[in-house]
């Protein structure tokens, strides 16, 4: 039993070591490339009144020749149609034209196959109600469609600056994440992305049929479509754009209730992905967080249990702080050593209540539950 958590450390920290190194690698995109094409913003929403308005400021504040908005609703009944159509009114900006239309039905998935269908721009861009976007977004985001064989571009999400622990909670939550989607993409086998923070060429998207199959899930548009578009196109069809002028930033939730909700949403899918390699990389991560967990019992086999624990959480939270702080600050996110150190320690018990609430089988939404059907 020693022996196996003496390996499990060290084998952690050499995955974490290799999951920097890659991040560190330069993407084989040329940084100075700037997108030029006919593009178009999908935004759905439901329920966002309060975000509304600093996603469309966002908007406005877009460097680009000329671009088309489209902004979906879906369902909402928070007075958000409303208030996008008289923020809409009063923009005297030039550059872009915008139509707000209802979703032909219900659920995300719908909405945004709702304004694809009706969109101008050759190549699709995607993103959340709850986000703000960086000034040169859309030439970033289109940059490597230059290339004939990039179908589809994800991009950075990150939770906004904020001091307490819970934002910092998040915030190294979501470096994990781009650190993974980073990685899979280098090794030649994306595995994730963000609907927030997505481009792909439209008629990518019609060769793939879009959301033809998945739309019984209220999650997953954009894995289901990485998924679609990496077993036509083949891998290199995807790139990470990774550039700090690409991050989107969100909203962090507010609270664990929500919080825990959003990831038993996110992680209720893994297993509809019908891929050996998605599961084992979703299943990985949970194994070793479980595995630290369980080393709470080295405590009952005396001093050198004891101290195989110690060096355990050592090369766990040393290992983890030198491969996440490498991504946040990559995007200029300094956060501190302690709250990595809390972080280490308090996530393999939150990664279990993940496990717990997916095997369960429940979450709410948005005002819709997990039984929800489109």
């Amino acid at each position: 039993m020693l022996t196996f958590y003496f390996l499990v450390g060290i084998l952690y920290v050499l995955m974490m070591g290799t999951l920097a190194y890659l991040w560190r690698s330069e993407a084989k995109g040329d940084k100075k490339k700037q997108g030029n094409y006919s593009v178009t913003i999908i935004l759905p929403f439901r329920n966002e009144a309060h975000h509304l308005p600093t996603i469309l400021d966002s908007v406005f504040r877009l460097d680009y020749e000329r671009f088309e908005l489209i902004l979906v609703d879906d369902g909402s009944d928070d007075g958000s149609w409303e208030l996008a159509k008289n923020i809409l009114a009063a923009c005297v900006k030039n550059n872009f034209s915008f139509r707000l239309i209802k979703s032909e039905g219900a659920g995300k998935k719908v909405a945004l196959n709702t304004g694809i269908s009706q969109a101008k721009g050759e190549i699709i861009l995607t993103t959340d109600a709850d986000c703000r976007l960086p000034e040169n977004w859309l030439h970033v985001m289109t940059a490597e469609f230059s290339e004939e064989g990039v179908h589809l571009v994800a991009g950075p999400v990150l939770t906004q600056n904020g001091t307490g622990f819970f934002d910092h909670f998040q915030q190294i939550e979501w470096a994990s994440i781009l650190l993974l989607s980073k990685a899979s993409v280098d090794l030649g086998n994306p595995l994730m992305c963000s609907g927030a923070n997505l481009a792909f060429r439209k008629s990518a998207f019609e060769a793939v049929e879009g959301y033809q199959g998945n739309f019984e899930h209220l999650s997953g548009d954009d894995e289901f479509l990485l998924k679609k578009v990496v077993r036509k196109y083949g891998a290199k069809a995807v790139f990470y754009q990774h550039t700090p002028d690409a991050v989107v930033v969100t909203v962090p939730q507010r609270s664990l209730k929500s919080l825990f909700s959003q990831r038993f949403r996110w992680a209720s899918k893994w297993k509809m992905h019908k891929s050996w390699v998605h599961a084992l990389s979703a299943l990985v991560p949970v194994l070793f967080q479980l595995i630290f967990l369980s080393a709470v019992f080295l405590v009952g086999l005396g001093y050198g249990g004891l101290a195989l624990l110690s060096l355990l959480l050592l090369s766990k939270i040393l290992g983890e702080w030198y491969a996440l702080s490498t991504v946040l600050d990559f995007y200029g996110r300094k956060i501190s050593f302690w709250s990595f150190f809390k972080t280490s320690c308090i996530h393999p018990f939150f990664v279990l209540g993940v496990v717990i609430g997916v095997l369960i089988g429940k979450f709410d939404w948005k005002g819709r539950n997990s039984s929800f059907k489109p």
